[in-house]
């Protein structure tokens, strides 16, 4: 992945999304069935419903939404990517632009995909640099949660693994994105949501 898309990953939003002023009804999928499905999924806007990762810190900060034990994994050159896509909030050349509207949802259609998932994906934990009321960081365990990210996705048609083929890498994200992940999903910050198992908006990641 190149240097120049190293970049501050923008915070989520979770904040709830007004019903009114859209007519479509958009596609949610799981993380693997995009996995399973990139020519159908990894170019398109769609509604992308997983575990809410978060790696680095606040100045290299960036978010997956992922899923365990996909039965189809993207393969390239005999390598298995994780089941794992980032989440963009940046202007990127090479990338789709974020779509800007905020969609209508179907929030059983949510708390299904989360019910299918919750068999098999494990929300556990991770550690994260949070400001106190003092203003300082502090090294906290924080509990993972369900998230849905809506936006474009982008997944390379020369995509392979650099590590494995050196030299063979030609062309934009064909080596994958920030933390070996297969394919970006391009988002406006509002369009990514922490969620509740009923398939509601939480209020707060990371809590």
């Amino acid at each position: 992945m190149k240097a120049g898309f190293r970049f501050a990953m923008t915070a989520v939003a979770c904040a709830i999304w007004p019903a009114a002023g859209v007519a479509q009804q958009t596609k949610v999928v799981s993380v693997c069935e995009v996995m399973a499905n990139p020519e159908t999924y990894g170019n398109s806007v769609v509604a992308v419903v997983g575990r809410l990762d978060a790696t680095g810190i606040v100045w290299d900060r960036r978010s997956f939404v992922s899923q365990d034990q996909c039965e189809k994994a993207v393969v390239t050159n005999g390598y298995s990517w994780p089941s794992k896509i980032l989440i963009w909030t940046q202007r990127e050349k090479g990338l789709p632009d974020a779509p800007s509207e905020r969609p209508q949802l179907d929030r059983h259609a949510l708390a299904d995909k989360i019910a299918s998932m919750s068999t098999s994906t494990d929300l556990g934990t991770r550690r994260e640099f949070q400001m106190d009321k003092q203003g300082e960081f502090k090294d906290t365990v924080v509990k993972n949660q369900w998230v849905v990210a809506y936006g474009h996705t982008f997944y390379s048609p020369n995509l392979t693994s650099a590590s494995t083929n050196k030299g063979a890498c030609k062309g934009f994200g064909c080596d994958g994105f920030n933390g070996n992940a297969p394919i970006v999903i391009v988002v406006d910050p509002k369009n990514v949501h922490a969620l509740n198992e009923d398939g509601s908006f939480a209020q707060d990641s990371g809590k």
